[in-house]
């Protein structure tokens, strides 16, 4: 009997340290994914958090100090275009695991800077699916220039009630507050320059992008190539819109995904030098 009963309890142990086993995989794989879903957006993160004391930075020093206005204000353009890169990710839904998080970051990073975010996904939908198109605002002309690029961007209509307009009103009194009004000009020119820099020159290619065939504008290398890839300062500072050609191909990934598999890709065109970079804009 007390065999018998020595054999049973052992019988418990092992079932029971079995379970026990098999929960506690399941509960570190479930750790480790949630641990690997929340490295693919650090990336996202960093930046965003860097953008945000910069922004912080440049007011403190605009008023604090009047000697600098045209840097200051240039780089105030240029921080508006970086948070747009956010609202950009948020849209992808590639800021953040969490919906509700992109939703709200891509109203203030879209909405409260640019354009609503329902206009953005319609015009960047389109951009997406028929790249190249006549319609396709998001562009850089064949056989021009960047400041012509521009002014076109600054000119181009979008369909936007005047209701809606009215998020960048703490926006506007904020730039009037800090850097007075006569400073506006250069603010926006240097957020719409930025945009054109860092958005629009990868899909500057070899042929004229608006004669692809509609087969050809399915194929992400043939419509866009990468720009210095391999570095986090210019991906900071374009925004990861710079690694474009992977973008199309996978518009789900975030920006430490773009730069840790655009090597996988060999058939993507990669700008990898200033030279190389020279050669494109070249071709505009």
């Amino acid at each position: 009997a007390w065999l018998y009963s020595i054999k049973l309890l052992f019988i418990v142990f092992v079932t029971k340290y079995r379970q026990y086993y098999i929960a506690r995989c399941l509960w570190f794989n479930s750790s480790v994914s949630q641990v690997d879903k929340m490295n693919k957006y650090s990336l996202n993160y960093l930046h965003c958090i860097l953008y945000l004391i910069i922004f912080g930075i440049t007011i403190y020093l605009q008023l604090n100090n009047k000697s600098f206005n045209l840097i200051l204000s240039i780089l105030f353009g240029w921080n508006l275009y970086a948070f747009v890169t956010i609202g950009h990710d948020a849209m992808h839904q590639t800021f953040s695991h969490n919906s509700y998080i992109n939703s709200i970051v891509a109203f203030c990073c879209l909405d409260m800077i640019v354009m609503p975010k329902h206009v953005w996904q319609q015009e960047h939908q389109f951009h997406h699916q028929f790249p190249g198109q006549h319609e396709d605002k998001m562009i850089l002309e064949p056989k021009s220039n960047m400041i012509k690029e521009t002014f076109k961007l600054l000119t181009s209509k979008h369909n936007i009630n005047l209701y809606e307009q009215l998020y960048k009103i703490p926006l506007f009194l904020l730039i009037v507050a800090v850097f007075q009004w006569y400073w506006i000009p250069i603010i926006w020119f240097s957020f719409l320059s930025s945009f054109s820099f860092f958005a629009l020159t990868p899909h500057i290619i070899e042929q004229n992008i608006r004669l692809l065939t509609s087969k050809q504008r399915q194929q992400a290398h043939i419509v866009a190539c990468n720009i210095f890839p391999q570095s986090m300062t210019y991906t900071f500072l374009a925004g990861a819109l710079n690694i474009h050609a992977m973008h199309h191909l996978n518009p789900r990934l975030t920006r430490q995904q773009l730069m840790q598999q655009y090597t996988e890709h060999p058939e993507q065109m990669n700008i990898m030098t200033l030279k190389g970079y020279y050669h494109l804009i070249k071709h505009l």
